[in-house]
């Protein structure tokens, strides 16, 4: 049976597709290629369908388009552009063989791990801009080993392949997008985080002028979870509920008094 979504892959699919994904932006394979290679994978084929036998080809190309659920496909000059879904909040790769990953939604990383990451995102950004292809490569590699911990202290593996530093990036920056976009579910309520990101009526953003490491300080003098350190060991969940809650109080003070 065919996936139908991202966030059916196994762990094992997925690293695989990952690959497939590299290929294809590299240029190493058409997107034809990556769909007759992923829909080979699925099907758990040991090489690529297009070299069985023509009764086994024509049945497997029959069934090709189930794959484009992977891709977010568009038109330009008359011509399909194929753009390889990667976004999930779903951790996709919680494990990879001694290394253990961040939960769904990033829900076990504290505040201190999620400003690092923040930090790397935008040096992410600058580098991409300027096609530094060392620094993104050094960049996605400090996400790794943020956001993946050696659980085999035993084992001299200590460094993570690049495909898993690849996928805390994506994995990571797809948290934060649903975080700053779309209403999220917790504890059977929606919680709209936007409005952290918003600067209704001269309000201040969350992370306004000293960023997220001034956001610690912001919260400290609270004294809500502690000094700097204790917030930046706090889970990021925490202090950002606690950062909506304080916004939604402002805001609704502020409708209360006009």
């Amino acid at each position: 049976m065919i996936p139908e979504d991202l966030e059916e892959l196994s762990p094992e699919q997925y690293y695989r597709y990952l690959e497939l994904v590299i290929m294809m932006n590299t240029g190493n394979i058409s997107p034809f290629e990556m769909k007759c290679k992923l829909i080979s994978q699925l099907l758990g084929m040991k090489c690529n369908f297009t070299i069985y036998r023509e009764s086994i080809i024509n049945e497997v190309n029959a069934q090709l388009h189930k794959v484009d659920v992977f891709f977010d496909i568009t038109e330009e000059s008359g011509k399909a552009i194929y753009d390889p879904r990667i976004k999930s909040g779903k951790n996709l790769l919680p494990s990879y063989k001694n290394w253990k990953g961040p939960e769904d939604m990033l829900n076990n990383i504290t505040f201190g791990q999620f400003v690092q990451c923040l930090n790397l995102a935008k040096a992410m950004e600058v580098a991409q801009r300027e096609n530094d292809n060392k620094q993104i490569n050094n960049l996605m590699s400090e996400f790794g080993e943020i956001l993946y911990t050696n659980t085999d202290s035993r084992t001299e593996e200590n460094k993570l392949p690049p495909l898993v530093c690849f996928h805390s990036y994506i994995f990571f920056c797809a948290v934060w997008e649903l975080i700053y976009t779309v209403p999220i579910p917790i504890n059977g309520e929606e919680i709209n985080f936007s409005i952290l990101f918003q600067e209704p009526n001269g309000e201040k953003r969350a992370d306004d002028k000293t960023g997220w490491a001034g956001v610690a300080y912001e919260v400290a003098s609270s004294g809500v979870f502690g000094n700097v350190r204790q917030i930046n060991e706090t889970p990021f969940w925490d202090v950002l509920l606690y950062l909506y809650k304080c916004r939604f109080e402002s805001l609704h003070n502020k409708n209360s008094r006009s």
